[in-house]
């Protein structure tokens, strides 16, 4: 028989053809099979299907394994990436979402739910200039957001931007009557001009400049 060219693997199935190819996938197969046969032999979870309906049933235990398992396999898929990173967020596992939102971001996703979920996380670990940061990209692209409009100005009042924190609260505002609503932010808007020295003739506030954060007393 002639010699194969060069050496390897590869000059093995170039001599022996399809049979050798088919013995390998035959052996890994029966490998794989035999791993799953055994106790404490647990692949892990990544069904994207399967953390969905984990988190219709508000299991975020299964729904965050499998989705890590998911992009584990396929980390390119950047909107299932910020999905993980809002998650993350609400669960409080900060530094974890940090890490999956800003991937997310760098992959192209522009949401507004997941800017305010990392500017949740960032403030958390104590990045209050970047919490401010994604709150501003939030409201840019929702300008609806109490929520996170309140949170803002109470940042930003913390950091003496008080012009700011008063354009955010009146943008809103503003942005609610021209949809039909009423205003929100009246009471906090008086505080920060009483602050500021400009608030009009007989103009008095019963709120505080901003709405307290979440889970303040």
């Amino acid at each position: 028989m002639p010699e194969a060219p060069g050496g390897g693997m590869l000059a093995e199935s170039l001599l022996f053809g399809g049979a050798a190819m088919r013995t390998i996938w035959i052996l890994a197969t029966c490998g794989a099979l035999a791993c799953a046969a055994l106790t404490g032999c647990k692949q892990t979870p990544h069904s994207l299907a399967t953390a969905r309906s984990c988190l219709q049933k508000k299991d975020l235990p299964c729904a965050e394994a499998n989705l890590r398992g998911y992009l584990e396999r396929y980390p390119h898929y950047y909107l299932d990436t910020a999905r993980l990173a809002v998650m993350l967020s609400q669960e409080g596992k900060h530094a974890d979402a940090e890490d999956y939102a800003k991937t997310a971001i760098d992959g192209g996703v522009n949401d507004y739910e997941l800017y305010a979920n990392y500017a949740i996380s960032l403030e958390a670990t104590g990045d209050v200039a970047g919490a401010m940061a994604q709150n501003r990209k939030a409201l840019a692209l929702n300008p609806a957001l109490a929520d996170v409009a309140a949170t803002l100005t109470r940042q930003l009042v913390q950091a003496g931007k008080l012009d700011e924190a008063l354009s955010v609260l009146t943008s809103f505002d503003a942005t609610q009557q021209a949809r039909g609503h009423p205003p929100h932010f009246t009471d906090q808007i008086a505080s920060i001009r009483q602050k500021m020295g400009t608030a009009a003739p007989g103009e008095t506030s019963a709120a505080p400049a901003v709405a307290a954060p979440a889970g303040t007393p």
